[in-house]
């Protein structure tokens, strides 16, 4: 029996026995205690990769109705009407796009001559470029999912396998560290926009202040500690033979979705004046290059193109959460998580590491950042102050821990893209979450913290 089989019967088995304890002896009632239940087996079933993840995902929901942790089958199919799970569809098409009328393998071309057809000086330039980029394409969903054909094209040019620790590494770091890059900026997608509103009103200065030195950091150790994680691989391949491909001009296809990329992302930056959700350009952007003369790709290529698995599994996924939030199952979790480990220590240093620990902890039961923050900043920031800390400083930690670890990707649109085409398994994710954890919760206390206290936030 292979480990993966080996880890997912034990993950299912420990899921099991965990929800059954849950069952038992937790005062809270039945519906809460059916979507606390499902909900950890989803986790474990995700993680395990024990079953193909769009089969858990519907599992669950019928698990989740046939057990009564929702009133009829139409609520547990709630997830299925959310804009994200269309904006999903959208930027697909729009990634799938860049590939097919060349623009790939042009900017592919670039990146290869750029770092002199060296693997390893590539990689660091793209950490790089996720910081660049985010400037131009502020959503890390976005910025993934057509960075990601760029990529591939390189890969694919330097005949490099989907098993092989650099093609690994690549794309690792996209699905893991890309959406650092992103909450640095208060512009940067849902995280920094539901955050700042949690913590207070603050401009995009002062975000910017408060949260790059943080997310920055964690991108480039993270991404640093990849490298280690894959050195002997990646010292394996030699240095690529540059590319000499002459492209020309630009093809009036290439025009085509420059344009609609161009007018999507308008429409994105400019939203304090039409109102619209960031899913209405997405889908306009999928009409567009859909539509004859306009867009250039047909419905059987799209078919065939792009991941649908995606869309599917962030619904689903997005169902258990909303169930699981709305039970009141989310906040007995947070606070049970928190309380019975604050039992552990007095000690004011070591109470601030345990506090870390536990955050990036609950961040494991919950699939959905916007959940995990309406859930855990308020929740966090209540125990700052009985436990003597400065509130708004544990707030920003949450914050901080939260969306630099993606523990498995399900419900996550930035890992979720990645990962369908990477190659990677979700114990894979799984393990670099909890190395990643552990690098996130050193610089927040031996660097960030400081920092903080420098520009006037104490702990």
């Amino acid at each position: 029996m292979s480990i993966s089989k080996i880890s997912g019967i034990a993950g299912v088995s420990l899921a099991g026995m965990v929800a059954l304890l849950v069952g038992i002896f937790a005062d809270i009632d039945l519906q809460t205690k059916v979507c606390v239940i499902v909900m950890m087996i989803a986790v474990a079933m995700w993680i395990t990769d024990w079953v193909p993840a769009v089969t858990t995902s519907f599992f669950c929901i019928l698990l989740l109705t046939f057990a009564g942790g929702v009133d009829s089958f139409t609520e547990a199919l709630v997830g299925f009407s959310k804009p994200i799970c269309y904006f999903l569809i959208g930027i697909l098409a729009m990634g799938f796009a860049v590939r097919v009328c060349g623009l790939a393998e042009r900017v592919a071309s670039y990146i290869i001559n750029l770092s002199l057809g060296n693997p390893v000086l590539m990689y660091f330039q793209m950490l790089l470029s996720f910081v660049l980029l985010t400037f131009v394409l502020p959503s890390a969903t976005t910025r993934g999912a057509i960075i990601v054909n760029m990529y591939e094209e390189v890969l694919d040019s330097w005949h490099v396998a989907k098993t092989h620790p650099f093609h690994k590494m690549l794309m690792m770091a996209m699905l893991a560290l890309n959406r650092c890059a992103s909450t640095a900026l208060l512009a940067g997608g849902i995280t920094p926009v539901v955050a700042s509103g949690l913590l207070g009103d603050f401009s995009w200065i002062e975000w910017f202040v408060i949260m790059s030195v943080p997310f920055y950091l964690n991108l480039f150790v993270g991404g640093t500690i990849l490298y280690f994680w894959y050195l002997k691989g990646v010292r394996e391949l030699p240095v690529q033979e540059l590319n000499k491909t002459s492209f020309g001009p630009l093809k009036p296809q290439e025009i085509k979705v420059i344009i609609i990329i161009s007018i999507t992302v308008i429409l994105w930056f400019t939203d304090f004046i039409h109102g619209f959700h960031a899913s209405v350009p997405a889908v306009l952007a999928f009409v567009l290059l859909m539509s004859p003369k306009i867009g250039i790709l047909s419905w059987d290529e799209l078919q065939k193109g792009i991941a649908w698995s995606n869309f599917f599994i962030t619904a689903a996924a997005l169902s258990l959460g909303l169930a699981f939030l709305d039970s009141g199952g989310a906040q007995w979790m947070a606070t049970s998580i928190l309380s019975y480990g604050l039992q552990i220590t007095e000690n004011p240093s070591a109470l601030l590491v345990l506090v870390m620990v536990l955050i990036g902890l609950a961040r494991i039961a919950f699939n959905n950042i916007s959940a995990y923050l309406v859930i855990m900043i308020p929740l966090t920031m209540g125990f700052a102050s009985i436990l003597g800390f400065e509130p708004i400083v544990i707030g920003f930690i949450t914050v901080v821990i939260g969306d630099s670890v993606i523990f498995y990707c399900a419900g996550t649109g930035s890992g979720l893209i990645i990962f369908e085409r990477s190659g990677l398994t979700n114990m894979e994710v799984f393990r670099f979450a909890c190395v990643m954890m552990l690098s996130v919760i050193l610089v927040a206390y031996f660097i960030v913290l400081p920092y903080w206290s420098l520009i006037g936030f104490t702990a």
